[in-house]
């Protein structure tokens, strides 16, 4: 798999998430790049929502699996 089309990872994203929360706490930004900065931040948030659903129904499969 080329590094160009590896997925991030939970982490990656939620470090991102953090940066741009951080950013915009401590910076005093237009309000078009705030709403820019926001827009980034809610992407990213379902990102890490669909991670986490998708591992959570992963777990449940193989739990499933095992009291079979």
């Amino acid at each position: 798999m080329s590094e160009a089309s590896k997925q991030p990872t939970v982490e990656e994203l939620l470090d991102r998430l953090s940066d741009i929360t951080n950013r915009m706490e401590q910076e005093q930004l237009p309000l078009s790049e705030m709403m820019n900065l926001f827009k980034q931040g809610k992407t990213l948030e379902k990102q890490v929502k669909e991670m986490l659903d998708l591992t959570e129904k992963q777990i449940q499969m193989l739990s499933a699996e095992e009291g079979e």
